[in-house]
């Protein structure tokens, strides 16, 4: 080498190596750390959720305390019901007994009464009209007589076979006021070509049976009868049945000439 040469130190191993460059981990290292930290968060959650066997035993104890309880607010709840309504049903017991203690106005029909106690024939008032014309009949009567006061129940006498008008009827009012002056006001009464005559029933004869058993004009007991006979003729008869029908006839037949017989006459009747 020359004089004028100046020759670079070699370089050490210590500086060889780079500061600034990241270290190099394996994966190797990776996939057992994240193994170990997996295993580490399982193992705590199953000591966090496990529960001993007091803690499940005090829940369940708990929770038995809590359904006693809740059944016997229903079972308080269901008697107080019971009790309200108890309560309600002597409350309309007592407003009934107090409104048949009072004073009632002939012409109220507010007052109501069952149809099968003796109060009721009692209070009402029941009518007889005679002498009734041609076209006067339940729904014109009731329209009619309503003006004087509440008509409770009313039967026009018909026809069993042909369902017409007989000409009488019974008229039941709420009070017996009411009838009184029904009577009064309506006794020789000119209506078209007739007079009505209207009397009080007495109250003797008045009872549940006098309403009883109305006809319908459009279909009288009698109508039904026939109509019921006619389908049983008409219908087709069996072969059992028309057999039974010769055998009778031909015992009946048998008798007659037994009788003739005896009387000296031969005679024989054969079935068609």
């Amino acid at each position: 080498m020359g004089k004028g040469q100046v020759v670079a130190p070699k370089p050490s191993s210590s500086s060889k190596k780079d500061k600034t460059k990241p270290k190099m981990i394996e994966k190797s290292t990776i996939k057992k750390a994240s193994k170990s930290k997996n295993q580490f968060t399982e193992k705590k959650i199953e000591q966090v959720f496990k529960m001993k066997d007091s803690e499940v035993t005090e829940i369940k104890a708990k929770t038995s305390k809590i359904e006693k309880k809740e059944e016997q607010n229903e079972q308080i709840e269901h008697e107080k019901v019971k009790v309200l309504r108890k309560e309600s049903v002597l409350k309309s017991k007592s407003k009934s007994d107090e409104i048949s203690l009072k004073d009632d106005n002939p012409l109220d029909d507010t007052h109501k009464s069952k149809r099968h106690d003796d109060v009721f024939w009692g209070e009402h008032g029941v009518i007889r009209v005679k002498g009734i014309p041609h076209g006067f009949y339940e729904e014109q009567m009731r329209k009619f007589f309503s003006q004087f006061g509440k008509v409770t129940n009313l039967k026009l006498n018909r026809s069993k076979k042909t369902g017409g008008s007989r000409g009488f009827a019974f008229v039941q009012f709420r009070y017996k006021e009411v009838a009184v002056i029904v009577a009064e006001a309506m006794n020789n009464y000119l209506m078209f070509d007739c007079i009505l005559k209207v009397i009080v029933y007495p109250q003797e004869k008045c009872g549940p049976s006098l309403f009883w058993n109305k006809i319908d004009p459009e279909q009288p007991p009698m109508m039904k009868r026939r109509e019921k006979m006619l389908v049983r003729q008409n219908h087709e008869k069996s072969e059992e049945f028309i057999e039974k029908r010769r055998d009778r006839q031909a015992e009946k037949l048998k008798k007659m000439e037994e009788k003739l017989a005896a009387c000296g006459a031969d005679f024989k009747i054969e079935l068609s």
